[in-house]
């Protein structure tokens, strides 16, 4: 899954470092704890060469709840099955997204602890998940793809965001028409990133507050010694 994730850019500085059109996603500020019902920068397919910058609100309410509080929004969806499942079909053939991120961020459970991690890319660049956009209601809502964990997160957590490159960018905003073989063509782009891309560091546990904001929540974690060292957490981050 995903739970968490940190962008260090502002939506100004998105636009011009992803070569998207400027939109409602220009009015972003950096956060480093961007948690599920969050507005957040997506890159959405537009009538120009360029992709736009919009804001969408983090997580689904599937079309067909229709009272709208039947559970919490969906923040993920399964690669292998968001052509399938009624909750995404439809916003996977019509209505993809990327979201840009700098880091995520995932916990690693030992017993009632819960030890958090960020995993980046190793060579510092962003990194661009593929999503969903549910387009109904006041805000538009997105989803985060996951996949199996690749080898460097296997021991951390079984699920990880869908990485896309910039041709899988292109590839996953294209189409948007709903083409009968896009959920076998576009299926190639949803497999776990390659293992080396990807370092995972534990952090400090402020990180389980979603009140807590700040580069410094992907600094190493601190012992009371105030050494660098192991620390973690006896119950569970927030949602």
């Amino acid at each position: 899954m995903c739970g968490r994730y940190a962008l260090d850019l502002g939506g100004g500085e998105l636009v011009d470092l992803l070569g998207c059109r400027g939109g409602t996603g220009g009015v972003f500020t950096a956060r480093w704890n961007i948690a599920p019902s969050t507005l957040a920068p997506i890159m959405v397919a537009s009538t120009g060469a360029a992709p736009r910058l919009d804001l969408a609100r983090w997580g689904i309410v599937p079309a067909w709840r229709s009272d709208g509080r039947s559970g919490r929004p969906l923040a993920n969806a399964r690669a292998e099955t968001v052509f399938e499942k009624p909750a995404f079909r439809s916003a996977a053939e019509c209505s993809r997204c990327v979201v840009p991120a700098r880091a995520f961020y995932e916990w690693r459970r030992s017993g009632r602890r819960r030890d958090p991690f960020a995993i980046e890319r190793g060579d510092g660049a962003l990194m661009c998940f593929a999503g969903i956009l549910e387009r109904g209601g006041p805000m538009p809502g997105f989803a985060i793809l996951t996949t199996n964990a690749n080898a460097t997160l296997t021991e951390i957590h079984d699920r990880m965001p869908v990485l896309l490159n910039e041709t899988g960018v292109a590839d996953w905003l294209a189409h948007q028409g709903g083409d009968a073989d896009d959920g076998v063509r576009l299926g190639r782009l949803l497999h776990p990133a390659p293992a080396d891309l990807l370092t995972a560091r534990p952090i400090g546990d402020r990180v389980n507050d979603v009140r807590h904001d700040g580069p410094t929540l992907l600094d190493p974690p601190v012992r009371e010694d105030g050494l660098f060292g192991a620390s973690g957490c006896s119950e569970d981050p927030e949602p």
